[in-house]
């Protein structure tokens, strides 16, 4: 276990945040936490690659570690070449699926069942030489999976977007880019999530130049519907810097939310609505300093998690915690003095409102490690934590809204709660909540999309407690 030298503040928001914990998990060689996420036991999976096994190749690397960060089990995978695992998610049979990249073969996809052992791999052979990029995949409700990808060469770079069943067996395959070569873009992150509609959004970063490396790069936002087919794209950046998406995430309101990096220098976090139109973005958060954003992730109290690294001397890791607008309310920023950095790559909220980070601890003159991080939430700032001290039924948000709305609401005590929405003439549109629940405070979406538009009625009632909120659709 590496131990905590120095925290550092960026601003005076920084309190009530610390660092619980951190473990890294490797061996003398090289060790990389691409990506991972919190599992249905209250552990972690973390995927990546290492060279333990061998002085010529890389090897898929999948670590399983318990609530606490203990390893209970890891495994590597090859496929006789040179390996890169970039993604993994738990899948409903509380195994895993994980891709990645095999040089000059293509993108592989492996499953594995819950102690990690493989039950059938998949090698999609779409690249001409070299490996295919920083790759995602995701479960899709259909019990399969979406994969997005690189394809072609280096010279002429696109992106595929592949459906497969839950077996492995491809169902269709999509090619974005393949005439305009500006797509692709090997050395960049590829980030797809299944939409509330059944299609996917994809980011990507593209070549504005025409010329690979030649800088001028932009965020390109890719919709899709459920068979591959784009519905549209929007492209995000300056004309004469570099700016370069990371990870994105489908919003509450139906909206997006995505990092990286802007002109090159500094964190970026962008919201747009269901269209893909921007909102708002911030790119001043670390000020004159570099700084890179790797993963966001959309919290319960409708603001977000980011993370990455910020580099100043030394560099160190980054994470910050926005409320729904963006704006700062915490960050905590930690280095393990000038001989190394620790790089955050993914960040979840857990369970009792901590966050767990996944990335990598490397030095400048040794070894590469796996790390994770535990964070420790203020209670002052956790809406989880903190019983309410009175009943509240919330303005929902989005108002006016197309086509969902979140609606916040607070109990102070266990008590059964019911939530309807009414149209204005007093007839019962639908029941949103009709249970028991703890102290604290909750979010429920409605989604009006079946719904005509116009002004309806949302009511809160409990033991002791009514109140009402007027929202209105608009289509």
């Amino acid at each position: 276990m590496k131990n905590l030298i120095t925290i550092l503040c960026l601003c005076s928001f920084s309190f009530g945040q610390e660092i619980e914990w951190i473990q890294s998990y490797g061996s003398i060689d090289n060790e990389y936490g691409e990506s991972g996420q919190k599992t249905s036991d209250g552990g972690y999976i973390v995927v990546g690659q290492t060279d333990s096994n061998s002085e010529e190749y890389n090897d898929v690397l999948l670590i399983k570690v318990d609530f606490d960060g203990n390893q209970e089990w890891s495994k590597t995978f090859s496929f006789g070449s040179d390996e890169w695992g970039y993604s993994v998610q738990q899948t409903s049979d509380s195994g895993y699926i994980l891709t990645g990249s095999v040089w000059n073969q293509g993108t592989f996809v492996l499953k594995t069942d819950s102690n990690g052992n493989e039950e059938w791999s998949y090698i999609f052979n779409e690249v001409e030489y070299g490996e295919t990029g920083r790759n995602s995949i995701q479960q899709t409700s259909d019990g399969g999976y979406i994969l997005s990808g690189h394809s072609g060469s280096f010279s002429n770079p696109y992106i595929f977007l592949l459906k497969i069943s839950s077996s492995g067996q491809e169902e269709w395959v999509n090619y974005f880019g393949e005439d305009d070569n500006e797509l692709g873009l090997f050395s960049f992150k590829i980030s797809i999530q299944q939409t509330t509609d059944g299609g996917y959004i994809l980011l990507t970063t593209k070549d504005t130049t025409g010329g690979l490396g030649s800088g001028g790069y932009d965020v390109l936002l890719l919709k899709v519907d459920s068979n591959g087919e784009e519905q549209w794209s929007k492209t995000f950046g300056s004309n004469d810097q570099s700016e370069i998406g990371r990870s994105i995430q489908q919003t509450t309101d139906n909206g997006y939310i995505f990092t990286g990096q802007y002109n090159n220098s500094h964190i970026w976090l962008v919201k747009t609505d269901e269209n893909g139109n921007e909102l708002w973005s911030h790119s001043n958060y670390t000020e004159n300093y570099y700084s890179i954003g790797n993963y966001v992730y959309q919290t319960e109290d409708q603001g977000y998690i980011l993370t990455g690294r910020y580099v100043i001397d030394p560099s160190s890791l980054l994470v910050i915690k926005t409320d729904l607008t963006g704006s700062i309310e915490w960050n905590v920023n930690h280095n393990i003095g000038t001989s190394g950095v620790i790089e955050g790559n993914f960040v979840q909220p857990l369970d009792d409102g901590d966050y767990i980070v996944i990335g990598t601890e490397w030095f400048l003159f040794g070894d590469r490690d796996v790390v994770l991080v535990k964070i420790n939430s203020d209670e002052n700032l956790d809406n989880n934590t903190i019983e309410p001290s009175i009943y509240s039924l919330n303005k929902p948000y989005p108002n006016p809204f197309n086509p969902s709305t979140t609606i916040l609401f607070s109990v102070p005590s266990f008590d059964k709660v019911s939530i309807n929405v009414y149209d204005l003439k007093g007839s019962l549109v639908t029941t949103l909540v009709d249970d028991y629940y703890h102290p604290g405070n909750h979010t429920i979406n409605w989604d009006g999309s079946n719904y005509s538009s116009g002004n309806y009625i949302v009511k809160m009632k409990s033991s002791n407690y009514e109140s009402s909120q007027i929202i209105t659709l608009v289509k």
